[in-house]
Formats: structure tokens, C-alpha cells, sequence
């Protein structure tokens, strides 16, 4: 019998790589997506299924708003860049976690520990259990955001405080970070900053671009359901994928 999931990811390329490693998971039914916790909350209350495969790292919601607001808790497996996430309690717990980019041999052996799983583990524990997990985690999480960030410049490295950034980009495989009219170059990529930067601050809104939303000062509609953002103090307008609009409005309430 198939484990009923649904995945859980702001980015969609992240979801369609996890997607096409549980293709040939015979023990694994995948019966939705959701691209933000709202969605996510949805789907889980309406379909109830076995698993859950979450994303961390989401604006709006993250990962453990989502675990606390579901009156259904199925399994939960979190989907993570950032192995800090990954406490000595996953050993012991009725959850794990993959580290991004997912490994097929790694993704296989926490469907084996899914299956090992005893019945009481997954009806009756799993709620307390998973709340003592998260209360762990998100003091862990909120102790790695990055407050101060290293820049190369020359042969020099500045550092500058996360608050004081209006934007990172990235561009021909390499990565910057913004601040007034300057821009510096990261030994980061945008991927990795996702996963550490506090989401309540810094969202992303297009596969080459993380804003800080406390520099947003207007967004503006384009003719087709496009948006640019503007930002205080910065004359350059930054583009909005429409697939990401939507972490805008979760975090501007727009």
C-alpha cells in the first residue's frame, strides 16, 4: 500500500527534482503540491495524507508555522540546504530530512525509516513529539540567520549588517549583494542564502534575485500580470517573476 504525500516547496524546481526521484517510488503516491505553507495547510486538512515532504525555508509561513497550524499531522520528512537544521533528535523522531539538492540514495533511505515506523509512533506520538522537535529547530534556525555578511572587495572583506541590504542577484555564476548604489561580490550563492537569511525579511522574487522587503518602497503592475519592484535609496527596478509574485503578497499582504 502507497504512502498518500504532497510536497511542499516555494521553488519550483525543487519540487518537479523531488517529484521525478519518487517516480519510480512504488511504495510513495504523490496526490498534491503546494508552493507556500497557506496552500500547504490546505491540502494536508483536505487530503490527509501519510507523508509530507516540507521545505524549511518559505515566506509567509515556513515549514514549522505550517506543522503547527495542521489539524491532520502525517510524517514529515523537511527538505533543507542547511544541515544545521538537521538535530541528533531526527534519529530518534517520526521525521527526517533531505538535504537540498536531493540525493536518490539519501531521499530511498528516509522512505526505509518511514517504513520502520510503529503504528503508535505515527497515531499518537507524532504530534507532541514533532512540536518538542520544532521548538528545538526554530531556536536553532533563529540562532544561524546571517546578521552580518562578508563581501570581497579586492583583498579586502567588508562586512555588512543583513538589515543594511537592499538586494543580492546573481549574475554569469557569481553573486551580489547591494546596498545603496554599490554592489559587492559574494562567495555565496543565492540558494545558500535562502536557506539562511530570516524569511520574515528577505524574499525571493525571481530565480536571479533575493530582496530585502524593508527596502521595498512600491510595486508596480505591468500589462500581463507582471510586477517590478522599486526600492527606497536604489534607482534600479527589479523584475518579478510571476511565479513569485506570490511570496511577495504573502509577506507584504498585498
Amino acid at each position: 500500500m502507497a504512502y498518500r504525500a504532497i510536497l511542499v516547496d516555494d521553488e519550483e524546481l525543487a519540487v518537479k527534482r523531488l517529484q521525478r526521484l519518487l517516480r519510480d517510488e512504488a511504495d510513495v503516491e504523490i496526490v498534491g503540491t503546494a508552493e507556500n505553507g497557506r496552500r500547504a495547510i490546505e491540502l494536508v486538512d483536505e487530503l490527509k495524507p501519510d507523508l509530507l515532504f516540507l521545505d524549511i525555508q518559505m515566506p509567509g509561513l515556513t515549514g514549522f508555522d505550517v506543522i503547527r497550524k495542521l489539524h491532520h499531522i502525517p510524517v514529515v520528512i523537511f527538505t533543507t540546504a542547511y544541515d544545521e537544521y538537521a538535530l541528533k533528535a531526527f534519529e530518534t523522531s517520526a521525521v527526517d530530512y533531505l538535504l537540498k539538492p536531493i540525493e536518490k540514495a539519501r531521499l530511498q533511505k528516509a522512505l526505509e525509516k518511514l517504513k520502520m515506523l510503529r503504528p503508535a509512533e505515527i497515531a499518537g506520538e507524532l504530534g507532541p513529539r514533532l512540536d518538542l522537535l520544532l521548538k528545538t529547530m526554530e531556536r536553532k534556525q533563529a540562532e544561524s540567520f546571517l546578521t552580518h555578511i562578508p563581501a570581497k572587495l579586492g583583498e579586502r572583506i567588508l562586512f555588512f549588517a543583513s538589515a543594511d541590504v537592499a538586494y543580492f542577484y546573481a549574475s554569469d555564476k557569481y553573486t551580489f549583494l547591494v546596498t545603496g548604489e554599490k554592489e559587492y561580490i559574494l562567495d555565496r550563492t543565492l540558494a545558500e542564502l535562502k536557506e539562511k537569511l530570516d524569511p520574515s525579511h528577505f524574499v525571493r522574487i525571481h530565480r536571479s534575485v533575493i530582496v530585502n522587503v524593508d527596502h521595498v518602497k512600491e510595486i508596480v503592475g505591468l500589462p500581463g500580470g507582471r510586477f517590478l519592484c522599486r526600492l527606497k535609496h536604489q534607482s534600479r527596478e527589479l523584475p518579478v517573476s510571476r511565479s513569485m509574485v506570490k511570496n511577495l503578497r504573502q509577506i507584504l499582504h498585498f
